[in-house]
This record gives C-alpha cells, structure tokens and sequence, in this order.
C-alpha cells in the first residue's frame, strides 16, 4: 500500500510470480475530490462504497474515543509557535530522533478578514472600484481592463481564502483585501462593484451591491435561475440612479461595432448564423452543477443570444431548441421584424477550429465575423474586409463604457431590458430543449414517389 505522491518503478519478475498487488491509498478514502460528494452532500450508498470519505473519519474518531487508536506515541515533540524555528530545524537537521512535532499557539487566534495593503496608489479620489470574485478570469482579463481606464481607483477586493486575499491585493494595487464581500460593499470610497464569481452567487449579490448604493457590473450570466430576475429587477427599480450591467461584452467588440455600422441601415430581415465550438470542460467542474454554475447552456449560451439581439436590434420573441448533449444545442430564435437568428452551441469539436463564426444575411450581402479576428463582406456595392488584428471580444470596450457611464452620470451602455431579454431567451431554449415540442416530419406514404 502506498501513500503519498513517491515515486513507483515496480520490477515485474517477483510481482508476477508471486502475484503480489501495489495499491495506492487516495487521502482520506472514496468521495474525495468528488465535489458532488464534499461540497454537494451527495452521499455513496453503503452497498456501493463501504468505506467513504466520511465513514473513514467517523470510524477513526470512534476509535480515538474508545482508545483503539492512542495518538500520544506519535507525539515526540511540542514547541510553543514562538519557536517554530527550532521545530523545523529539528526535521531538517535530524539532530535526535523525532516522529510527530506539535506547535501549540498559547490563545485561540483573532479572526482577520481585512487586510490593508502596504503600498498602494489605489487611495481616495477618483473612481473607486471594487472586486468580489478575484478569479483567473477576473484577473487576467477584467482587472486589466479596469485598469485601463484613466482615473480609476481600486478600493477593496473580497475573495473566499486569505491566500488569495493577499496576492490579489498585493499584485494589482487594491487598497484593501477581505475575505467579506459585505466589507468591499460598505466601503465609502467604493463607487462600483464588479462582480464575477461562481454563477449561482450572481443573483445575491447584485441584489447586495445595488442595496448598498453601488453601481454594479456582473458577469454573465446575469442569474442562473428565471425566479431570481424578478427580485433583481426590484432591487434595480429601487436603485433607480445605480447602473446594473452584465458583462455581455461581445456587443462591444470593436469588429462587431463594425458589423453593426454595415448592417444598420437594413431594409429588410436578417438571418443569422452563429457557430460556437466551445471545447470540452471537465466533467467535475463547478461549471456543469445545476446549483452552481447553472449548466454551459445558461453560462456561456447567454452570451451568443444577446449578440444575436444586439444585431437584430429587438428582443426574440419565439424561441425553439433542441439539445443533443447536457453541453451542446441548437437554439432558433424569431424576431418581431422577421429576423431568424440560429446559434449552434457545442462541446464535441475540433479543438483545432475557431471557436466562434458569425455569418449575417440581409439585404443581398453577407458578412462573416472569424472568431473577432476578421470581418469580411459580399454586397451589392463590392466586397469588403477588416481585421482587427489581435482578437477582441470586447471585454476592455464593455467595461470602459460602464465606468465612462458611471462616471459622467450617463444612461446605461445597454438597457437593463435588453440584458433581462437576453437572460429570457437562454431560459427559454433550455425549456424548449426539454419540453421536445418540435414538428414530428411524416414518413412518405406507402405508394407515393420514393415509396415501395
């Protein structure tokens, strides 16, 4: 039996003939790593797995409380926290023989959830910004944007571990770190809140930040449950004078800007085609648990509906779907003016392929957006192209217009009617993914043409 990561080379001669076995010990025992089971509650059933995670603990603590198991053997040192030092010294110098080294701290420690940063240019003054959420995604993408525009300040940044609370702090200039979300909220200095964790926190925080008198910015999706926009909406009717606003940043990538210039003088419907090749996440990720990440389809699907109701410019008001996997569909949305829009959402592609295709038809031209890398155009008046260069998707345009319009008082870069619209849709198509109420297509009749 072996525990812990060590190194394995097995010589097959004496493990073949005497049909020995090597086994590794995963810590703690069945269920570990399985975030369904730590952190959903969802429980092996006995005749499954005798002994789980939980179990395994419980039959220890059993032991310790009867003494078949003593502890106090192991213990061969104790050192107060002030000499920490010459515990370690102890293990690394070998000095006498040493098995189990306990630190003992003299008083329980004083809860910190504040933590103010060193040396900072985020003071007062100015614009100030706050972070709840500091992800991978936040900071390599929303904090340099936010940090692109002048005249920004960053007050406060609340993240779940005090690890977490120091880098991020430190690293990108906050004024202070907290692992409270309500302590970036009640900050005075603190005029905007952007917010981007895990999807199913969206709603209770949006509805916090605006409570607390902050303009807020959330990243899609805007909820991941229809029941929660109605007190969302509350909560902005409220606030009538706060700025509520998703990150549904591809309306403000510079290509489709573009797009829309081209194409906004239409006189007639327009179809649309949207490709996403999404790529496959992890079957254990947050991303896929209906509780909190609300599934790929409202997460990420969102996203391609509001540009498609940003082209369009009105909201769907049909929507029909079908799905072929829990990560994967196929979305028909009809406009008041005529206008179909198809996105085609899936996990299974190639990952050598763009992600995302846009292809717009109206008015005798088609326009092709390649992954807000190129556009390109076959009209009437002649063929067409722009590049953008690099790839922008928007992200730096959509959170500039939501500071500029925090920041002069203007109205809101996108109708909270529109981005409420958006979220709309996404839940219709995964109800009509569900629901199957598509036309069944007739087998030929027998005797007609192509018939026996």
């Amino acid at each position: 039996m072996i525990v812990g990561a060590v190194p394995v080379d097995v010589p097959r001669s004496p493990y073949y003939e005497k049909e020995l076995e090597v086994r590794f010990s995963r810590s703690y025992g069945p269920g570990r790593y399985d975030p369904r089971y730590e952190e959903g509650g969802q429980d092996y059933p006995l005749g499954y797995v005798r002994w789980t995670e939980q179990r395994n603990l419980e039959a220890f603590l059993d032991l310790l409380a009867s003494g078949g198991v003593r502890v106090a053997p192991l213990i061969t040192h104790r050192y107060g926290i002030a000499e920490a030092t010459r515990a370690y010294d102890l293990l690394t110098g070998r000095r006498e023989p040493c098995l189990g080294i306990v630190l003992d701290y003299p008083d329980p420690p004083v809860r910190q959830t504040r933590l103010a940063a060193r040396a900072t240019t985020a003071g007062h003054g100015g614009l100030g910004v706050g972070l709840i959420g500091p992800g991978s995604f936040a900071r390599s993408t929303l904090l340099p944007a936010v940090q692109a525009v002048p005249g920004v300040r960053l007050r406060g940044v609340a993240a779940a571990t005090g690890l977490t609370v120091a880098s991020v702090t430190e690293r990108h200039g906050f004024a202070f770190g907290t692992t409270e979300a309500d302590e970036v909220l009640a900050d005075a200095d603190t005029h905007a809140v952007i917010i981007a964790t895990r999807h199913h926190l969206h709603a209770g925080q949006v509805i916090a930040a605006l409570r607390a008198g902050k303009h807020v910015y959330v990243e899609k999706p805007l909820c991941i449950r229809e029941d929660e926009l109605r007190p969302i909406l509350a909560a902005a009717a409220a606030a009538p004078d706060r700025l509520l606003m998703v990150g549904f940043n591809r309306r403000f990538a510079p290509l489709v800007g573009r797009l829309t210039g081209l194409v906004g003088r239409r006189t007639g419907p327009m179809q649309l085609h949207y490709r996403i090749n999404a790529g496959r996440v992890p079957a254990q990720s947050w991303v896929h648990d209906p509780a909190v990440g609300g599934g790929r389809i409202i997460g990420e699907c969102c996203h391609f509906l509001d540009l498609a109701g940003a082209l369009v410019g009105q909201p769907a008001e049909r929507i029909s779907a079908v799905a072929s996997t829990a990560d994967s569909i196929a979305v028909l949305a009809g406009y008041p003016d005529g206008s179909v829009a198809t996105v085609e959402y899936f996990s299974f592609g190639h990952p050598g392929v763009s992600k995302e295709r846009l292809e717009v038809v109206c008015d005798g031209g088609i326009y092709r957006l390649d992954d807000f890398r190129s556009l390109t155009w076959d009209t009437g008046a002649g063929r067409g192209t722009e590049s953008a260069g690099t790839q922008d998707k928007g992200h730096r345009g959509s959170i500039a217009a939501f500071l500029e319009s925090v920041r002069t008082g203007g109205p809101a870069p996108v109708p909270l009617a529109d981005q409420v619209a958006s979220m709309q849709a996404t839940f219709r198509a995964i109800e009509a993914a569900a629901a199957g109420t598509g036309l069944v297509v007739s087998r030929p009749l027998e005797g007609s043409v192509g018939g026996a």
